[in-house]
């Protein structure tokens, strides 16, 4: 028994075939991009960048020491390539990423608006 698929052309098992290959390739990606967001987030967690994490120092960060941390991430980031695109495979992560680093601008314009 053939099953046609007209918006692809194919039959049967070509559209089977061409189906999984396509969605295994989207899950490649995917999960590849999955490890690099836990590298992208691990490098921000590290940079704390609008507060501390540690216990001993549980306070939110002046304005110039915010910035100083926010252009130390974003060097790291660039540095590992995980910024322009080499490494994210998925336009979705790298507009993800775009989005991201404008969220945290916005924030930061916050922080000096309420700071005047």
């Amino acid at each position: 028994m053939s099953i046609r698929v007209p918006s692809i052309g194919f039959t049967g098992i070509k559209a089977w075939n061409f189906l999984t290959l396509f969605s295994t390739r989207l899950t490649q990606q995917w999960y590849s991009d999955l490890y690099l967001w836990r590298e992208i987030f691990q490098l921000y967690v590290e940079a704390e960048v609008f507060e501390s994490v540690s216990e001993a120092d549980q306070r939110e960060r002046p304005v110039e020491e915010i910035e100083r941390r926010a252009k130390l991430f974003v060097e790291r980031v660039t540095q590992r390539g995980l910024g322009d695109g080499r490494q994210l495979k998925l336009k979705e992560s790298r507009a993800a990423l775009e989005t991201f680093l404008e969220l945290n601008i916005f924030i930061l314009g916050l922080k000096k608006v309420s700071v005047r």
